[in-house]
């Protein structure tokens, strides 16, 4: 099977399609040539969030079936460990015994599991989050932490960048804060008790596409922007690239100096910090 109809974008190996083969909305479907998986942006597709090649003929064929369960519709394709695609069944984490185990030795409640969501993957072993892009052009996606791999543990689906994406924005987006306060991963957020007060940027590296949002917040809204990293080299190079694209926005930011990681902080500890910050506004 041939491309259909459409133009390439000028990403990388990104192809536009005419009309989506699951919904026929116009101009909303996006190819990735080089990663061979597809996704549409029009938000009453009845299709799955991510197909690959196979899905891609049949959805042409019209032969492609969808399942009216939401849970299948979630698609994940490791390119390291080999899941491919394949749909995977979800439930709380705090419902499974090594995931609530994790969320424990994070200090997190199941309440919090259940209003984040946290998500438990059996047949990755693996907890899953949706993660929001910080423009209107790229999809919300699924990232997933496996705990059982150790060399690489926050897994994006192939052919996303999940320095496209941050967490928790849109928990402080509800109830903003004269500040923000700019975490590396989610657990720094949640076992800190930080959620609605600062959003991870899910790693070490930060492309320039966050650096809009960020000017809207400091520009438009006046928003502080404190930046705390891990201890540790990828810490210091996550809050070099961050603190360079902010200043690239001309957004005005400070460390936040600490002698160990965020999510080793006691809560109490971290109140006493904010009150700190409060004061200083």
């Amino acid at each position: 099977m041939k491309l259909p109809s459409g133009s390439y974008t000028g990403s990388s190996g990104e192809y536009l399609c005419d009309c989506c083969p699951m919904c026929g909305a116009s101009k909303k479907f996006y190819w990735n040539v080089d990663n061979g998986i597809g996704y549409c942006q029009s938000g009453s597709c009845p299709g799955k969030k991510v197909i690959g090649w196979t899905d891609f003929e049949k959805a042409y064929a019209g032969q492609l079936v969808f399942s009216d369960d939401p849970a299948s519709h979630k698609t994940y394709r490791s390119s390291k460990k080999g899941l491919d695609t394949a749909n995977l069944r979800f439930q709380n984490a705090w419902e499974s015994d090594k995931g609530r185990a994790f969320l424990q030795s994070r200090g997190i409640s199941e309440v919090e599991s259940r209003v984040v969501p946290i998500w438990w993957i059996e047949e990755s072993q693996s907890l899953a989050i949706d993660a929001y892009p910080v423009s209107p052009e790229y999809p919300t996606e699924v990232l997933y932490r496996c705990l059982d791999w150790e060399d690489h543990k926050w897994i994006a689906l192939k052919g996303v960048s999940k320095s496209l994406y941050i967490w928790g924005a849109d928990y402080w987006l509800k109830a903003p804060e004269p500040y923000l306060i700019v975490c590396e991963g989610m657990f720094d957020v949640l076992s800190t008790g930080l959620l609605g007060k600062a959003i991870a940027v899910l790693g070490s590296s930060i492309k320039e596409a966050c650096g809009a949002w960020f000017w809207w917040l400091a520009k438009e809204r006046g928003t502080k922007i404190y930046i705390w990293t891990d201890a540790d080299k990828a810490g210091e190079k996550a809050r070099l690239e961050i603190k360079t694209m902010l200043n690239s926005y001309a957004v005005e930011s400070e460390y936040i100096e600490a002698g160990k990681d965020p999510k080793n902080y006691t809560r109490d500890e971290v109140k006493r910090l904010l009150s700190c910050i409060e004061r200083n506004l």
